[in-house]
């Protein structure tokens, strides 16, 4: 059955997502984006950031992001970065989902200051390429903000 709509989680499928994520973080980031697979040192355990995320939601129009996390690993080269990754369940990400993704990330680098954040998208609908791109253009400034 196609919809066109997004279809609503409950607080378990919502919750089931999230638990996967978790207990497969290392094999969900070798499937989808296996060049920041690669980067990632996984002898370094990594840390789910759930409470930080929390504190960061943006409240804003155009749907619900079913699951998204934030993770914080160590680089190969030392560095630290902050994963966000969005999860579009069995729906549409919609004209308004670059943006959004583009609020959650700004927002942690500014609640959370020298973070460097890393916005990813996993969009089940197939039906049409979702842009991984927000921008701005008015009057000579511009805002570009892209993520895979």
């Amino acid at each position: 059955m196609n919809t066109t709509a997004a279809l609503p989680l409950n607080d378990d499928q919502d919750s089931a997502w999230k638990e996967l994520l978790d207990e497969f973080f290392p094999s969900f980031l070798e499937f989808f984006f296996p060049e920041i697979h690669q980067d990632v040192d996984w002898s370094f355990n990594y840390v789910t950031l759930d409470k930080e995320l929390a504190q960061i939601r943006p409240d804003l129009p155009g749907g619900t992001l079913y699951a998204d996390k934030l993770y914080k690993v160590r680089m190969r080269n030392g560095k630290v970065r902050w994963i966000l990754i969005h999860v579009e369940v069995q729906g549409q990400a919609g004209s308004r989902f670059p943006r959004r993704v583009f609020v959650y990330n700004y927002r942690i680098g500014e609640k959370y200051p020298g973070v460097e954040v890393v916005s990813l998208a996993v969009i089940t609908e197939t039906r049409r390429p979702v842009k991984g791109r927000y921008e701005v253009h008015n009057w000579g400034c511009s805002l570009v903000f892209t993520f895979p």
